[in-house]
């Protein structure tokens, strides 16, 4: 599935890997491509084809299998310049950290992924040209994008803002609950690191392309009431729900 959103004259397209509905998206500004979280589908290499790209700017918002699944295949056909955490760059290097080696459980909890007849191999990835350390800005044809430490839902987790008014913010923040229970996870530090990052957006960003499901309004979390912290999913289980619902990877 694929969609496009027109955002501030951007044109973000969004693709959705079936497996488990994570999100990777394209932008395109005079030739140059922006890619955030590549995915292996059919309609994400059919774009790519059809618009002929052949360099990209890609971006990792984390390190886990279903954000990266498509970066092997994407560094083998692009000349590709990635940027990820140095946590992230470390991780998609071991497939327990990637979770890919247990990516094929999934579907005995998902009956819609068990009917997808999808299996992942475990799988690793080479390192990212630039380890992102701290909150750094880069110049991307024009445009300012911002890269912050966002950890919590993964060790390696970071948030990127365009141009202070487009988030793309992967699994740390979503309309659906964010999962702080899987390897590398930590509550303590999406509550005192990640919150009050997301809450400082609060009046300044317009959109959110989150990791899973579609992009949405800052501006449903400013009305649940600014500076409370629960208007922040948290989920407290690491397993599957329904199509969304209580599980995100």
């Amino acid at each position: 599935m694929s969609k496009e959103n027109k955002i501030g004259g951007i044109t973000v397209h969004q693709f959705v890997w079936d497996f488990i509905d994570s999100n990777a998206y394209i932008l395109i500004d005079n030739d140059n491509a922006l890619i955030v979280d590549p995915i292996n589908s059919n309609e994400f290499w059919q774009f790519i084809n059809e618009k002929r790209i052949e360099e990209a700017t890609v971006i990792l918002t984390h390190e886990h299998f279903d954000h990266i699944s498509g970066l092997n295949r994407l560094r083998e056909k692009l000349d590709c310049h990635v940027y990820a955490s140095k946590c992230c760059s470390r991780n998609i290097g071991d497939c327990k950290k990637n979770l890919s080696n247990t990516a094929n459980i999934l579907s005995y909890f998902n009956k819609e992924i068990e009917k997808s007849h999808v299996h992942i191999d475990a799988f690793t990835c080479k390192k990212a040209d630039v380890e992102i350390k701290d909150k750094i800005e880069i110049i991307w044809n024009g445009h300012i994008l911002e890269f912050v430490l966002t950890p919590g839902h993964s060790e390696g987790s970071i948030c990127v803002i365009l141009d202070m008014y487009m988030l793309f913010s992967g699994d740390s923040f979503m309309e659906i609950p964010v999962i702080t229970r899987f390897p590398g996870g930590n509550k303590k530090c999406y509550q005192s690191d990640t919150i009050p990052f997301l809450r400082s957006l609060f009046g300044k960003i317009s959109v959110v392309f989150p990791g899973h499901g579609d992009m949405f309004s800052m501006k449903n979390f400013e009305n649940r009431g600014v500076g409370n912290d629960e208007c922040f999913f948290i989920s407290g289980t690491g397993l599957p729900g329904n199509r969304y619902g209580k599980r995100d990877l």
